[in-house]
């Protein structure tokens, strides 16, 4: 092994050694803290909770769906569609941050809901 390789690898060792600190259990994400976390969770304000409820699928209860999609990791992995008469109607600048929002035509949502 070369000498700069030698170097570089103890330069290197104690950055690793950092970057694998561990974060307590149930603490909110360092990183953002807004993110919800599992101990507390923070709810959505009333508007994005509608779009939730738009989003529910018929063979669900709506108790079920709340319980779903208020999880942590439901909320940024499953998308809201939206579409632009919803846009027309609400605003948009109001939606939680936390979710994740894509534009829908009325008929993708259709055929959504129909799987």
């Amino acid at each position: 092994m070369r000498l700069r390789n030698i170097i570089a690898l103890l330069a290197l060792a104690p950055a690793m050694a950092w970057a694998q600190s561990a974060v307590p259990a149930g603490t909110p994400d360092p990183v953002n803290p807004e993110i919800l976390s599992k101990k507390d969770p923070v709810k959505p304000n009333a508007l994005t909770m509608q779009v939730i409820m738009a989003q529910k699928h018929t063979g669900i209860s709506d108790e079920q769906w709340r319980k779903i999609m208020l999880a942590p990791v439901n909320a940024t992995l499953y998308p809201m569609r939206l579409t632009q008469a919803m846009l027309d109607t609400l605003d948009a600048g109001k939606l939680d941050m936390r979710y994740q929002y894509i534009m829908s035509s009325a008929d993708q949502i259709r055929e959504h809901e129909g799987q």
